[in-house]
């Protein structure tokens, strides 16, 4: 307490209505989004309302002013307040000696010089409170509960918190978030937040949160990083290994939080074996707005988690967007754990991740994707992503074991390590509107836009990529579609300019079966290898007896073109059909070609498998 309440005579003013008509108090906002706090001006005002209560007390005895001995004297000015409209103005400390409601009806002022101390009790205020960004509880134990309309923000300053990146703010700042049980905003002045503590009650099971944050709770800072979250490298303590800390979370079975303008310092913090791991946000809340948010050298597994990993009502629905993440996993200056991460990983149903930036500011060392998708009826879309492995990762929805209705549209893809990479099965993919710039990595087994075959990466079999929908993306640089399991698809509109070869249909035991690859552009194709390459290829030639068949694969209105002025370009075909014994090759059609200054139109052993149509 910041002084013996005994040393200090108390100055409870109780106004009613009318005098606070009179003499203009400030409105209900605490602490407006500009954080242009008149405190001088807020306590002149308070010593205009004590001189009226001076000459108000005479003729009115309803305006009363407890003794100084009076411990719990908020309790007893409430009751004499009663039904009518009256302010009570905390000048000096005071404390609880039992739960406490402050009803609607009465207007709670805090000065800087006043501090309630809960001492275990709680404290629900249902009325106007205002204040300044300073301290005004000490609710340790104990609780303060604002009903719904008493502000419209809580400041983490009421209840310690130094923004100075010194001092720990911890503890202050999951209080704030826990006196808004109705919803409200938790704002967060200009500063440097420190973070040294975690709420001792799991999320969920090896997950720990720093700051919980409840259904119908905004928690954000004025604009862009103008407020930052100092993450401390002990603060994960005595925590076994495997743990890990979330800097913020929203519980399983919440909903409505937003989380905007903040930025997350890891710096200085690395890891070792054995693995733990921070998340900046750990959200398994539903309806949820993550905008605006920076973090540089995350060394967690995923940086952002979103939605729970068994789709239900109560998940989802999640909006990332404008967020910004730098550096992650072996790409993080020091850090010397191997586990693979992921910047934003997606659970759920109907997420959106929208104008967002995710980069390495170097070559990626290990697995480290953009975007994880572990959804359905969700979307990727305005992004930019250079220097990943992959830029984006789509696996099956954990409940359906089926990934629906992906859309990945209108993204940058820079020099990434692959750029799409589907593992499980999908139904209804759309691939539209990208650009992608020489995101082939053929050492790792890397493409632009793949699916893992039985033999090179693994993963036994990624299962039938159902009615995937590529159209209208542009290829510069090396960049391939290579691909297995693709059924009843298209892949029509797109450009490749530079590249050794666009599309190749990989053998696999899951067919490629109804495909249409139409009106698309093939400019100025290059030989990498002495081996020939087709800009549509048929692949099942490689590494043992694959077993596998192409059916029903209409190649059409495709324009297949090299620079005039130079050779053709050696061993360069517009489409290639390659296989061994095993491969099955069924009504592949190729019509309406445009070929310009190029060797041959189709070739490879299987070539006479192929029905071409001019």
């Amino acid at each position: 307490m910041k002084a013996d309440m005994k040393k200090f005579p108390f100055k409870l003013v109780l106004i009613f209505g009318a005098l606070l008509l009179a003499h203009g108090f400030i409105s209900k906002n605490a602490v407006p989004d500009s954080m242009n706090v008149a405190e001088i001006s807020f306590q002149e005002q308070s010593k205009e309302l004590v001189s009226a209560s001076d000459a108000a007390y005479a003729s009115d005895r309803s305006n009363v002013a407890p003794s100084a001995e009076q411990m719990d004297f908020l309790a007893t000015s409430v009751r004499q307040i009663g039904a009518s409209n009256g302010n009570i103005v905390i000048d000096k400390p005071v404390s609880l000696s039992a739960n406490l409601t402050v009803p609607s009806n009465i207007r709670l002022v805090c000065r800087k010089s006043g501090e309630i101390t809960t001492n275990g009790h709680t404290i629900n205020i249902n009325g106007l409170f205002e204040a300044g960004p300073y301290e005004c509880f000490i609710a340790q134990p104990g609780e303060v509960l604002f009903g719904a309309a008493s502000v419209t923000n809580v400041l983490p300053q009421w209840f310690g918190a130094v923004a100075d990146g010194i001092r720990e703010c911890a503890a202050a700042l999951r209080t704030a978030c826990a006196s808004l049980p109705n919803g409200g905003q938790v704002f967060l002045p200009d500063g440097s937040y420190y973070l040294n503590s975690y709420d001792q009650a799991q999320m969920s099971e090896g997950e720990y949160v720093t700051v919980k944050v409840p259904s119908n709770v905004a928690f954000r800072c004025r604009e862009y990083r103008s407020a930052k979250l100092k993450c401390s490298p002990a603060l994960q303590g005595a925590l076994p290994a495997g743990t890990r800390i979330n800097i913020i979370g929203t519980p399983l079975g919440t909903s409505g939080q937003t989380i905007k303008n903040l930025e997350f310092d890891f710096n200085g913090i690395v890891l070792d074996a054995p693995f733990r791991s921070y998340h900046s946000v750990y959200s398994l809340g539903k309806n949820v707005l993550l905008e605006n948010l920076y973090i540089k050298n995350s060394p967690g597994r995923s940086m952002i988690i979103v939605g729970y990993h068994k789709y239900n009502d109560s998940t989802g629905f999640n909006i990332i967007r404008n967020v910004t993440i730098i550096n992650g996993s072996r790409n993080v200056p020091g850090n010397l754990t191997a586990d693979d991460t992921s910047f934003i990983y997606l659970n759920g149903s109907h997420n959106i991740v929208e104008n967002c930036e995710f980069y390495n500011e170097t070559q990626p060392v290990t697995n480290c994707s953009g975007v994880e998708l572990h959804c359905t009826e969700s979307s990727v879309r305005n992004c930019r992503f250079k220097n990943l492995y992959p830029a984006i990762y789509v696996g099956y929805e954990r409940y359906s074991r089926i990934s629906e209705n992906i859309e990945i549209s209108n993204n940058l893809f820079d020099r990434c390590c692959g750029g799409i990479e589907s593992v499980d099965r999908t139904i209804g993919m759309q691939i539209n509107y990208n650009h992608f710039i020489s995101c082939n990595c053929p050492k790792t087994g890397k493409w632009a836009i793949m699916t893992p075959r039985d033999d090179n990466t693994g993963v036994t079999r990624a299962g039938i990529q159902d009615a995937v929908q590529i159209t209208y993306n542009s290829f510069e640089g090396l960049n391939t579609i290579r691909v297995a399991g693709y059924q009843n698809g298209t892949i029509s509109h797109n450009t490749w300019v530079r590249t050794n070869s666009g599309i190749e249909f990989a053998a696999s035991s899951t067919d490629v079966i109804n495909m249409k690859i139409t009106n698309n552009s093939f400019v100025d194709p290059v030989a990498q290898t002495p081996y020939d390459h087709g800009q549509v290829c048929l692949y099942g030639y490689e590494r043992g007896n694959l077993k596998g068949r192409f059916e029903n694969i209409i190649i059409e209105n495709n324009k297949y073109q090299s620079d005039a002025s130079k050779p053709p370009p050696s061993h360069q075909y517009p489409v290639l059909a390659t296989g061994n014994e095993n491969m099955i090759f069924k009504n592949i059609v190729v019509k309406n070609m445009s070929v310009v200054n190029m060797i041959g139109k189709v070739s490879g052993n299987r070539a006479k498998e192929v029905a071409f149509i001019q």
